[in-house]
């Protein structure tokens, strides 16, 4: 894949759907032999890419097909490679997908692992009926912005949809709760 004048960098990105966004899940770049080839990867450009309209749909249609686990590999690889053949294990690990009988780098997977996903927290603010706002409530943009960011890609977002304002006015909050010194900076290309 190849992105504006970069030159192309090979890669496998699996993906899976998170609240109805394309998110990568696995990375795997073949090859790779240092660690600027892995800071080019352009990873962010690839998710931009796959949640395009035009795009979105054939990659969500394919996400039920079989492919390798890489986690699984990575997990297991020293301890269960042993003698087999990398062929053998490999063809292994994708049969098992479809036939929980056929064993995976030393334990039967019938599917990917799945970790329950933890409840949201509630982004519901008590918006004070007039303005200034206080310190009490800029705290509490805080707090419910730090438990959102542990589970959420846009905690913002999050916090818009809850109240019912903007994206431009949640924002507005949380910039006031850091300048208030009740959050930490934020960081670079996040949103918030």
């Amino acid at each position: 894949m190849r992105f504006e004048n970069e030159r192309p960098i090979a890669g496998y990105v699996r993906f899976e759907l998170d609240e109805g966004r394309l998110v990568s899940a696995d990375v795997f770049i073949p090859n790779c032999r240092s660690a600027t080839t892995l800071r080019t990867f352009p990873l962010t450009d690839v998710e931009a890419w796959v949640n395009d309209p035009d795009i979105r749909d054939g990659v969500v249609r394919r996400l039920s097909i079989a492919g390798p686990l890489l986690a699984t590999a990575a997990e297991h690889f020293a301890t269960t490679f042993g003698p087999r053949a990398p062929a053998t294990w490999a063809r292994d690990m994708m049969q098992s997908q479809w036939d929980p009988s056929v064993p995976t780098a030393g334990k039967p997977l019938s599917q990917p692992s799945r970790v329950e996903a933890p409840s949201l927290p509630n982004a519901t603010l008590e918006v004070p009926p007039s303005r200034p706002y206080g310190d009490d409530f800029y705290r509490s943009v805080a707090v419910v912005y730090t438990d959102l960011a542990k589970l959420v890609r846009d905690p913002v977002g999050r916090i818009a949809d809850a109240n019912h304002v903007k994206l431009s006015q949640a924002q507005k909050w949380v910039r006031v709760a850091r300048e208030r010194q009740f959050l930490g900076p934020g960081r670079r290309g996040s949103k918030g």
